[in-house]
């Protein structure tokens, strides 16, 4: 994590463990006791941190307050992504179960009863369309 000095302004790297520590600038020399030390996505990525640092008595409010905000809004996030995956599967369900009979009409129509000698679309001449099939012809005027 990186914290900055209040002399001098300088950033200063620190372990990831260090809470409550005292510090002293790389640049100046200033020591302080920084007891906000902790970066507030650590609870996003590291659950066991979120517990330690919810259940940290030294820790005052405000950190306390930050850090609850941020695991609530972590949660929300995935959340948010769960119901996004479960909608994108909804769709994908549906879009098969359209696409699926509409590709074979296509295929049977477009493709197949032409090679038989039949228009796929308006099943002609019907003679061959009624013979392909099996039945029988009808009488004219029918």
């Amino acid at each position: 994590m990186i914290v900055t000095c209040p002399s001098c302004a300088t950033r200063n790297e620190l372990p990831r463990n260090a809470h409550h520590q005292l510090l002293r600038c790389g640049g100046c020399g200033h020591g302080w006791l920084e007891s906000r030390a902790f970066d507030v996505t650590e609870i996003d990525a590291d659950p066991e941190t979120a517990s330690d640092l919810l259940h940290d008595p030294a820790l005052d409010d405000d950190v306390l307050a930050i850090a609850r905000a941020a695991r609530q809004a972590a949660e929300r996030h995935a959340a948010a992504a769960r119901r996004r995956r479960a909608e994108l599967r909804g769709w994908s369900i549906l879009a098969l179960v359209i696409a699926v009979p509409l590709a074979l009409v296509l295929v049977v129509h477009g493709w197949w009863l032409p090679r038989q000698g039949i228009n796929g679309w308006t099943a002609e001449p019907k003679e061959r369309y009624y013979k392909f099939r099996g039945w029988t012809l009808p009488p004219d005027g029918q």
